[in-house]
């Protein structure tokens, strides 16, 4: 135990270490001095810092999560453990909570992605309370700051969806990611049994995602994702003669149509294609031209919405409130 000391201000103080680190204590006396020490003591004894009991909630949670949510939510987790690692969870006050919101929102984040965070902030305090270390989730009291950006992807500029138009017989995926709206996974799941050329439709059923650079194949992102997507005229022209000689079960994107691409395979062809093109757009933001197109041709907000496989229309009425703005302000 530390020498009891007292200060020129009339307080008292004893420096001790605890747990191998030296800690402070001040007082009007020495009884609420070593009040103070027996409180936090106790404190020590029976409270959990905030990152153990999240890293305790990754490893419970990772093999719940598909590869891409593991991502998203790990980038979460690791800022959330920088801000409040060392801090006890039962110290962690909305007012906290609150500053760190504000201070993401301040390096420009989207509101989507503060969500994420409040997310897994939530889902870490709720474990703490399954296992008897806090009585209440506070997150949930605790708003997101108001005016923050969406998260919205742009469509392809119109520039590259000309080229991509050209550009079939350099790389197949960005025509049909343009003509289709399927997403990335999607085209890489597709395989020719999956293409009816008889009544025009595409049958969307699964997707392809990778562990490190493994390809597997999975259900598609929601149940709205298992969907029939209609087959357009310029699409089915080329991929019936790109069918020719391929069997049922051959992958329409692949290096022998035996297995879909590798992490690295895609990688390489993408690179190659926007070389070859001079494009620089993404295969989301073509899923995005081909939304806007169909939102400017007048096509039904359920009907894209289906089309798409989004689960929440609210989803798809982004889109159309982006493209209904851009036509305004043309206008």
């Amino acid at each position: 135990m530390g020498k009891l000391k007292k200060r020129a201000d009339g307080r008292f103080c004893k420096e001790i270490t605890i747990n191998g680190k030296r800690h402070c204590f001040y007082g009007k006396s020495e009884r609420e001095v070593n009040k103070k020490i027996l409180e936090f003591e106790e404190k020590e004894k029976n409270s959990v810092k905030f990152k153990p009991i999240a890293e305790d909630w990754w490893e419970e949670h990772e093999p719940t999560l598909a590869e891409q949510s593991k991502r998203v939510y790990k980038r979460a987790m690791d800022e959330l453990i920088d801000e409040f690692g060392d801090v006890y969870i039962t110290d962690i006050k909305p007012k906290d909570i609150s500053v760190f919101y504000r201070f993401i929102a301040s390096q420009g984040l989207s509101q989507k992605t503060i969500e994420k965070r409040r997310m897994v902030l939530s889902l870490v305090f709720d474990y703490a309370i399954n296992n008897n270390l806090l009585q209440y989730n506070i997150v949930s009291s605790v708003k997101i700051p108001k005016g923050l950006p969406k998260n919205k992807r742009d469509p392809a500029s119109r520039e590259d969806e000309e080229k991509i138009k050209q550009s079939f017989d350099v790389w197949a995926l960005p025509y049909i990611a343009l003509y289709s709206g399927l997403r990335k996974g999607e085209i890489l799941a597709l395989q020719w049994q999956d293409i009816d050329f008889t009544n025009d439709i595409i049958n969307v059923t699964k997707s392809v995602a990778h562990k490190g650079n493994n390809p597997f194949i999975k259900s598609t992102k929601t149940k709205k994702g298992t969907r029939k997507v209609i087959l357009l005229a310029p699409l089915k022209e080329k991929l019936l003669l790109l069918s020719k000689g391929k069997k049922p079960t051959d992958f329409v994107i692949s290096v022998n149509g035996k297995k879909p691409l590798t992490n690295r395979e895609y990688i390489t062809r993408i690179d190659n294609f926007r070389e070859k093109t001079g494009t620089s757009c993404t295969a989301h933001q073509l899923r995005h031209s081909f939304s806007t197109i169909a939102i400017e041709s007048g096509v039904d907000a359920k009907i894209v919405q289906e089309l798409l496989g989004h689960e929440q229309i609210s989803t798809t009425l982004d889109i159309y409130t982006s493209v209904r703005k851009e036509s305004l302000d043309k206008a």
